[in-house]
């Protein structure tokens, strides 16, 4: 079972910016590949995208927060 990413006061951000008073950590700790062969899929992936498709957003481990306002629930699509 995945552990829950610490609460926000956990986190420190220079800037002190919030979101709709809550902060969204930008990483739930956990590695962004399980081995070198997924890492090089998602590095060839997202350059291949970033190419074919200049005007749109192409991410690499995004951490997600579905439910607005709750920092302890977010997803990392694979």
């Amino acid at each position: 079972m995945p552990a829950s990413p610490p609460a926000a006061a956990d986190y420190a951000r220079p800037d002190g910016h919030v979101m709709g008073g809550v902060f969204y950590p930008s990483s739930d700790g956990k590695p962004m590949a399980e081995n070198t062969w997924q890492l090089h899929a998602m590095i060839n992936a997202f350059c291949d995208l970033g190419g074919a498709l200049p005007g749109a957003l192409v991410a690499v481990d995004l951490l997600v927060y579905p439910e607005e306002g709750n920092n302890r629930k977010s997803i990392a699509p694979d």
